[in-house]
């Protein structure tokens, strides 16, 4: 038979071991009142206190946060607010401070009926409470982490809209600056037309003919001058008719490049919008729109471009996310295919498919550098990069921004010097099946 003080510390011991397991199986996501649930459970179970409840610290006292047991035969109700020096305090049998992240006491830890603990026991106690602290600290900087990760994300998205923005603002002054060369040299023309036209010959003959208005008609069959007006009004008349056509031939030209500028205006100001609208959209227009933006950079490289689109519904996305991520993904295969030299050709390959009824792809293409393999899913890191005058977030905002729409976004290649392919994959979702789904 053990001597009742071996058995005591080892029941004790017994009872540490199974209030830290029940700590540990409370798991990383318990709340910080499920924590304290289970400690001041276990207490009680495992020492055999009659009461035990965990007060944080306020003003003039303690709130009370939770109790174990918190009502029952021979137990009475705790007060909300425990003030310093009250009978509940001052009857405990162990009252320890809890201090969480700094040295300040948050709360204070209280047992009753159990009589006066042992100092192995208090240590015991002690240690368990210092556990639950522990826990919540680490559970209060995994939320705070996971807050600023989620800001830095957040952020790091909107850094992606305002570059792509300011890119497609770029497309859009360069763009209206070439129409508007086209739209100086038609209205030189046209103005050049006005300057040498015949109409003040017309003038000198009308003011000519006014001064033979009394003998009008001898002047013209019998007068030599005379005999050379109606021979000169045709051929003026022809002139004039030439100079109409040739004018209204320039300014055809000119409502042309006009229209041209509205329509540049037009697909700016339909990405300028806010971001997360989601819309009815046909993926293919959002590829063109994606060109006419890059369109001056593309040419000026002697980039081909060929497209392969598959027969797609209009789907329900939001198309300024698709537009920011595309006009990455086509900047990228464009530095790309410059980095090489054009040794593999220069050609920028587009492609949408339907994959199943709930998915679609949108995959760019390149014959560029290309990617090893130890980088196809490194490329997608925040502040990785394969370029010199890289910033690394700009692949990590795409794959960001694709799964925020309920997309993924992978690369593909055979190797370096290979080409790489960026393939977008986005939910498959049309006008139809959301009314569907949506609560009548």
């Amino acid at each position: 038979m053990l001597p009742r003080d071996l058995e005591r510390r080892l029941s004790d011991l017994i009872a540490f071991q199974c209030v830290l397991v029940a700590l540990r199986g409370a798991g990383r996501n318990a709340t910080e009142e499920m924590l304290w649930q289970t400690f001041l459970s276990a207490l009680v179970l495992q020492y055999g206190f009659a009461r035990a409840w965990y007060g944080k610290r306020a003003a003039k006292g303690l709130q009370l946060v939770i109790a174990v047991p918190v009502s029952g035969p021979g137990v009475e109700d705790l007060p909300s607010d425990i003030p310093e020096g009250s009978p509940l305090l001052r009857t405990a049998d162990l009252a320890l401070p809890v201090s969480v992240e700094d040295s300040c006491t948050e709360g204070m830890v209280v047992v009753f009926g159990g009589g006066e603990p042992e100092p192995d026991r208090i240590s015991q106690i002690g240690i368990l409470t210092d556990e639950v602290a522990a826990m919540l600290a680490e559970r209060r900087a995994r939320i705070r982490q996971d807050a600023e990760l989620a800001a830095a994300q957040r952020r790091c998205i909107e850094l992606s809209r305002e570059a792509g923005m300011a890119e497609i603002a770029t497309g859009v002054l360069h763009n209206v600056g070439n129409v508007l060369n086209s739209v100086n040299v038609s209205t030189s023309l046209v103005a050049g037309k006005v300057r040498e036209s015949r109409v003040d010959n017309l003038v000198g003959l009308i003011h000519m003919l006014e001064q033979h208005n009394g003998d009008l008609q001898d002047y013209l069959a019998n007068d030599p001058k005379g005999r050379r007006v109606l021979p000169y009004l045709a051929k003026l008349g022809g002139h004039f008719q030439s100079e109409r056509d040739g004018l209204l031939k320039e300014l055809e030209s000119l409502s042309s490049h006009v229209d041209h500028i509205k329509q540049i205006v037009a697909t700016q100001q339909s990405y300028a919008k806010v971001s997360g609208l989601v819309e009815n959209i046909n993926l293919s227009d959002v590829v063109e729109d994606a060109f006419q933006i890059l369109a001056e950079g593309l040419v000026r490289h002697e980039i081909r471009v060929e497209r392969e689109f598959g027969i797609l519904p209009t789907i329900m996305a939001d198309k300024h996310q698709i537009l920011q991520i595309l006009l990455n993904l086509l900047r990228n295969a464009k530095q790309a295919i410059k980095q090489a030299g054009g040794k593999g050709g220069k050609v920028i390959r587009v492609s949408i498919r339907r994959l199943n009824e709930s998915r679609v792809s949108l995959a760019v293409e390149d014959t560029g550098v290309g990617l090893p393999p130890e980088n196809l899913t490194r490329i997608f890191g925040h502040g990785f990069t394969t370029k010199t005058d890289g910033h690394g977030f700009g692949l990590h905002s795409c794959a960001l921004a694709a799964r925020q729409i309920g997309g993924s976004l992978r690369a593909e290649s055979e190797g370096l010097g290979r080409g790489a392919r960026f393939i977008l994959e986005l939910p498959l979702r049309t006008g139809e099946e959301i009314e569907e789904k949506s609560p009548t």
